[in-house]
């Protein structure tokens, strides 16, 4: 809808109806002058898709994303994408019992400092990989409590990819699960002091290439 609006400043959406909406997936996309936006009052009972959705927003340093509901969205990949000016995010509202792929979703957001997704249910994602990918200002993350209980192979593959603030990261959640590449999953974690790893199956690793490197 608003692809490549990249002079873009400020929406107001008043009595936009969303209700019927199925994809909002690049809604947003390359919008690099906008700095705020407000979604709250957006329908997302049938949205399937957010992938890509504020992808390359890069002046943009709040978003309301209060939705109403998440419960039917598959996709949340590269939702955030570089999104660098990104100081804060509130998702304490997203239900993700239904996303399959998160897959770069925050990947570039180099702003944040703090983020709590602990509220994700993430037992249908099986793309994990390049989720935190130089995400360098973060220094408290609040990852998912939920428990993975599928046997799908799951990759992770530069999931906290060059996180250099990070002092603790515990992964507990994703214990007993099949993973496949693991490359330069913790690449560059240079102030990391406390990693706490689940029991992982590994017999299904093709790559576990750099990834412990520089990890101080």
């Amino acid at each position: 809808l608003f692809y490549n609006s990249n002079k873009l400043k400020s929406v107001n959406f008043g009595e936009f109806d969303t209700s019927q909406v199925t994809l909002m997936s690049f809604m947003f996309y390359y919008c690099s002058s906008l700095e705020s936006l407000n979604i709250s009052l957006f329908d997302t009972n049938k949205v399937e898709s957010f992938r890509g959705m504020f992808c390359s927003c890069s002046k943009l340093n709040s978003i309301n994303l209060f939705v109403s509901n998440t419960k039917r969205v598959k996709e949340m990949n590269s939702m955030f994408y570089n999104c660098k000016n990104l100081r804060s995010l509130d998702l304490t509202k997203f239900d993700t019992s239904s996303v399959e792929n998160m897959k770069e979703m925050f990947y570039g957001c180099s702003s944040l400092e703090y983020l709590n997704i602990s509220n994700f249910n993430i037992s249908s994602v099986i793309f994990f990989n390049s989720i935190f990918y130089d995400c360098y200002s973060l220094e408290n993350l609040l990852l998912p409590i939920f428990n993975m209980n599928h046997n799908y192979i799951i990759t992770i593959k530069s999931m906290f990819y060059n996180c250099s603030s990070l002092n603790t990261i515990n992964i507990t959640s994703f214990s007993d699960i099949n993973v496949d590449y693991m490359d330069y999953m913790f690449y560059n974690n240079k102030n990391l002091k406390i990693l706490i790893l689940p029991h992982f199956y590994t017999w299904w690793v093709n790559s576990m290439e750099a990834m412990f490197y520089h990890c101080e």
